[in-house]
């Protein structure tokens, strides 16, 4: 999900060129998804939350809201929002691989 037409079509081209069928690429605000609730086994958010204008204390309930039980969120860059994440409650630490920091659903 994007809110950037030119980025959902990038992506969207990116996954058809791999052929993968599990993904759906949709032009989107991430504070308010319209997607239903526990819907999501994994959240990737690449490059978006060090924008100022995303709050936190709105945007991580919504991605804990769409999440599966155990689901997981990977998030790159993630030096920042470390602290707001763990301090949220809803996701636990779970690795930093590659730069990304991956979390669990609580």
């Amino acid at each position: 999900m994007d809110m950037l037409t030119a980025s959902v079509e990038t992506v969207a081209r990116k996954v058809q060129a791999a052929n993968l069928k599990n993904v759906q690429v949709v032009k989107g605000d991430a504070l308010h998804t319209q997607l239903e609730a526990e819907s999501m086994d994994a959240i990737i958010i690449f490059g978006v939350i060090p924008a100022p204008m995303i709050p936190m204390d709105r945007l991580l309930p919504e991605m804990h809201r769409i999440l599966k039980p155990g689901g997981a969120m990977a998030v790159w860059p993630s030096s920042w929002v470390h602290r707001s994440i763990l301090q949220s409650g809803l996701f636990s630490y779970s690795c930093k691989r590659n730069g990304v920091s991956n979390y669990k659903r609580c």
